[in-house]
């Protein structure tokens, strides 16, 4: 009776997580791999969303595309001084792949780009002097 309810529970819980969705990863040896087909189906001949990574200047940046063409995410995940990504980072940008492909694009989704300083001008002299 225990085995069929630990039986049960384990059918029941795996099917929780699966939310339908297939999805294709290049390259196929992805860090993201792993925990996005733990949430999802990874079917690589009729993918609803394509996941990209590939090593950039500032670290890894993963993009998702639907299979209409649309880009949902362009994230990049900083990496450390070995060239290894930190599990929180990892963490992280998975949450994000999953929330892209379930629920669409947010805001603060795409890569913020750093505005050059102004340069420093001297400030002039309340009084000046004769």
């Amino acid at each position: 009776m225990l085995r069929r309810l630990a039986l049960l529970a384990a059918l029941v819980s795996s099917s929780a997580f699966a939310t339908g969705e297939r999805v294709a990863f290049v390259p196929a040896d992805s860090a993201l791999k792993e925990p996005v087909c733990f949430s999802m189906e990874c079917d690589a001949q009729r993918p609803e969303a394509t996941v990209r990574t590939r090593p950039v200047k500032a670290g890894l940046e993963v993009t998702v595309t639907m299979a209409g063409g649309q880009k949902r995410l362009m994230h990049v995940v900083p990496r450390r001084a070995d060239g290894s990504v930190s599990s929180i980072d990892l963490v992280h940008a998975t949450t994000l792949v999953l929330h892209a492909i379930e629920v669409g694009p947010t805001a603060g989704d795409a890569p913020v780009k750093v505005a050059k300083a102004a340069p420093h001008r001297p400030r002039g002299k309340i009084l000046a002097r004769r």
